[in-house]
């Protein structure tokens, strides 16, 4: 065996024991990353949960305690309008305002007429005038109940109004064959949980929003960010037109939808974010009922790791292209030196 065939066996068994050292430390790196992410995931959704189960328990707590007054508000304003039809939302709802002491007890209310298309013809929130109601599954179901004049329903799930981020709890009531009574009280007491949450993601270090995944009367799916930023819609009918439907029985690779409906993690990487959804609270829990299945979105820097994956795989390369340089060359000395 010549010398030179020996030198390049030598330089392939050098070349191959530092690329298995090198994929043995990009493999610690990797491990020791993915620990570093599962433990900062489980932080960040321990403090989610906790933050979540104790502000359901605290808006469910608010909405029994007015769960009283809220359905006098309703019955008093309904045989108003039905001594009187005639009588302005407005009046009537300022009246009630006043009745019932509404800014001490921190709330406010909006007053609507819904026909039997289930479309509202009148309110106190012209942003929900000509509102479809049949678009939200829940609220059809609840004005489909009312079978009987006079027969009066509360919902016991809370609302969020995606264009203001009001939270909201509804009542319907039926005055006649034709026209339904609803009424929306607003908690304003419930403003606090979005400054919890923001303190919550200060404490996390890390960039969180969450996603409410709710159905509209034919079955389709669609989302909304529970992080409180006001729309730029001039009507809640607007805002229900531009959102993506995604249909129940049709597969999608949305993954807020995907995690919502296997209620398992998902992620993604987008240049140097690794994006997480993580199910968080279903629609039914036992704490209350909210619009839909809440889904978590984490998202991680992970501009390190491939700064560091870019680092050895340029190392990697220049490395074998040196050795391959140095075999060739090797080789083609020893060639000319047989010639000669």
């Amino acid at each position: 065996m010549s010398l030179k065939f020996k030198i390049s066996i030598l330089h392939i068994l050098v070349s191959f024991v530092t690329l298995l050292f090198i994929y043995m430390i990009y493999d610690s790196y990797i491990v020791s990353q993915q620990k570093d992410i599962e433990k900062q995931l489980m932080r960040v959704l321990k403090l989610n949960q906790n933050h979540m189960e104790k502000s359901l328990l605290e808006i469910n707590n608010l909405l029994e305690s007015k769960k009283q007054v809220t359905q006098k508000i309703h019955l008093n304003i309904h045989h108003k309008l039905k001594s009187k039809p005639n009588l302005k939302l407005d009046y009537l709802r300022q009246k009630a305002k006043k009745d019932f002491d509404l800014n001490r007890k921190k709330l406010d209310l909006e007053v609507f007429i819904i026909d039997n298309n289930y479309k509202i013809i009148d309110t106190t929130h012209k942003k929900n005038l000509n509102l479809d109601l049949k678009k939200s599954e829940k609220s059809k179901v609840s004005l489909d109940s009312l079978n009987n004049i006079d027969e009066y329903n509360r919902s016991n799930d809370v609302f969020v109004d995606f264009l203001d981020y009001e939270m909201k709890s509804f009542s319907y009531s039926k005055l006649n064959e034709n026209y339904f009574l609803g009424i929306g009280i607003i908690y304003k007491e419930v403003g606090r949980q979005k400054e919890a949450f923001d303190e919550m993601i200060e404490i996390a270090n890390t960039n969180m929003d969450m996603f409410c995944i709710m159905k509209d009367s034919q079955g389709n799916e669609y989302y909304e960010s529970l992080v409180a930023h006001k729309k730029k819609f001039k009507s809640n009918e607007e805002y229900l037109k531009s959102k993506e439907l995604f249909p129940v029985n049709i597969n999608s690779d949305d993954l807020i939808i995907t995690t919502s409906r296997t209620w398992e993690m998902q992620n993604e990487k987008v240049e140097n974010l690794l994006k997480i959804y993580i199910p968080l609270v279903k629609e039914k829990n036992p704490h209350m009922g909210i619009p839909g299945n809440i889904v978590l979105k984490v998202e991680l820097d992970i501009s390190e790791e491939n700064l560091f994956f870019d680092t050895i795989f340029n190392k990697l390369v220049l490395f074998i292209l040196i050795h391959f340089i140095l075999i060739f060359w090797d080789r083609s000395k020893f060639c000319v030196n047989r010639v000669e």
